[in-house]
């Protein structure tokens, strides 16, 4: 395993990691996707990752980057403590089948179809402009998309924001009534529709980022549902791995193979690895990315000097205030060293530029600072959680509660990957949010709530 001292901050911060897990699964009531639990559970399982790849990416771990990781989650943990209040809802159990009217169910999975197609059909006009095939279009696109975004449909491309925020609204109905309720799938199968269309689309665009956010959001309902539906007495743990094992299995299947089309450099990606390796690429590799852009600042410290204060955490707000004329773009510096694609090293030829949850800040503020960011945003999320989510009775109100707050918390769905907060408090991110809050209050009327034992 080459050099063992090389690989000593490596495991110390696994064995941590599971350490801090056994506390918090006790301590915040063994829920899966308490923000910690999740948190720390996913990233011990990306570190793993990168111990088995030590080797092949021959990681060299830093005491710096292990610093990082562990006051971090330390701080996710203080901040969900502070936020945390234990009760339970002493309200009558009750839940509620969301009968929507067919023909508004299959009008919007219809137009969610219509819209992919639609997408589709623009990568492939674009892709025949550069005689391109649309598997190589989809991917230079993607890596070019400055380049293209003037020459792509406006109306067409905000389809995605829509098709996108459908799937959340209509996810939640079908998991109240397919999973709770046991209506027939047939009845349901429209309702699942936005949800496959959602994946579609997302491969369409090149990413496969917001497949990992849909399948977790479908995961985060039905576990929440599941056991909303017992009078939050018993949790639907074994439940959840009983789906969502052969879900991430078939999920991992098409990450694997769909490779070579969202991804331009193609005999990259086949140096990658197998299907292990590449599922360390993906959910472990932002580790050892952090870990070598901390070395590279170690090596220059002081090389960002000049940097726009927040650049990196809040680049999805900088570049909406560039995009409007708000700030000119001379005057928003990014850093030189610690940021960007860099290769990950050893055999697999691959590069990363995502870095978790923690590398934006740390590169922002510095280690005090981004200790701050994380307890700020942990808190908040884990106050919301418990007071409005957790341990409530079902109504039109939770319904549309818990769908809001399902979409910030996919900053901790992905903190293994990015802070995603930038994705959320950017033009995409704010429009995608307004096409949901409209969709929320269209969608979830009182007379769509029937009373069923």
């Amino acid at each position: 395993m080459g050099n063992i001292e090389n690989c000593i901050y490596l495991i110390t911060l696994f064995l941590f990691e599971i350490l801090l897990f056994l506390y918090v699964w006790q301590k915040f009531d063994r829920s899966i996707f308490s923000p910690s639990i999740y948190t720390i559970g996913v990233l011990g399982f990306g570190t793993l990752l990168n111990i088995w790849c030590v080797d092949y990416w021959d990681i060299s771990f830093h005491p710096r980057t292990f610093g990082i990781i562990a006051l971090g989650l330390c701080m996710m943990v203080i901040a969900e403590k502070n936020a945390y209040i234990k009760r339970r809802n002493d309200s009558e159990y009750k839940m509620f089948y969301i009968s929507l009217p067919p023909m508004l169910v299959i009008s919007v999975a219809a137009y969610c179809i219509v819209a992919t197609f639609l997408y589709f059909n623009e990568i492939r006009r674009l892709g025949l402009a550069q005689s391109l095939a649309v598997s190589e279009a989809i991917g230079n696109i993607k890596e070019n998309f400055e380049e293209f975004e003037e020459l792509f449909n406006p109306f067409i491309r905000q389809g995605y924001k829509i098709v996108m925020a459908i799937a959340y609204c209509f996810t939640y109905v079908f998991v109240n009534n397919y999973c709770v309720f046991k209506k027939k799938f047939l009845k349901c199968f429209w309702l699942i529709i936005p949800l496959i269309c959602s994946f579609g689309i997302n491969i369409l665009s090149g990413g496969r980022g917001d497949m990992i956010r849909m399948f977790l959001l479908f995961l985060f309902f039905y576990y929440i549902n599941l056991w909303q539906a017992t009078g939050w007495r018993k949790k639907p743990t074994k439940k959840l791995l009983k789906i969502g094992i052969p879900i991430l299995g078939i999920m991992l299947s098409i990450f694997f193979f769909s490779r070579l089309v969202v991804k331009q450099n193609i005999s990259t990606q086949k140096q990658i690895g197998g299907p292990v390796e590449y599922l360390a690429y993906y959910i472990g590799s932002p580790i050892q990315v952090l870990n070598l852009h901390v070395y590279e600042l170690e090596k220059r410290e002081g090389a960002n000097k000049n940097m726009t204060l927040g650049i990196n955490t809040f680049s999805g707000f900088y570049q909406m205030l560039k995009k409007y004329g708000i700030l000119d773009a001379k005057q928003i510096k990014g850093p030189t060293v610690g940021a960007g694609m860099i290769y990950i090293g050893g055999d697999s030829n691959a590069a990363g530029n995502v870095e978790t949850i923690f590398a934006p800040a740390h590169l922002d503020f510095s280690i005090a600072g981004m200790c701050v960011y994380i307890y700020i945003l942990y808190y908040l999320i884990s106050y919301y959680f418990y007071r409005n989510i957790m341990y409530e009775s079902f109504s039109r109100r939770y319904v549309k509660r818990i769908i809001l707050f399902s979409f910030f918390y996919y900053i901790v769905e992905m903190s293994f990957y990015d802070d995603c907060q930038k994705w959320i408090l950017c033009q995409t991110g704010i429009l995608q949010f307004i096409c949901l809050l409209l969709l929320v209050k269209f969608i979830f009327r009182e007379k769509y709530f029937v009373r069923e034992s």
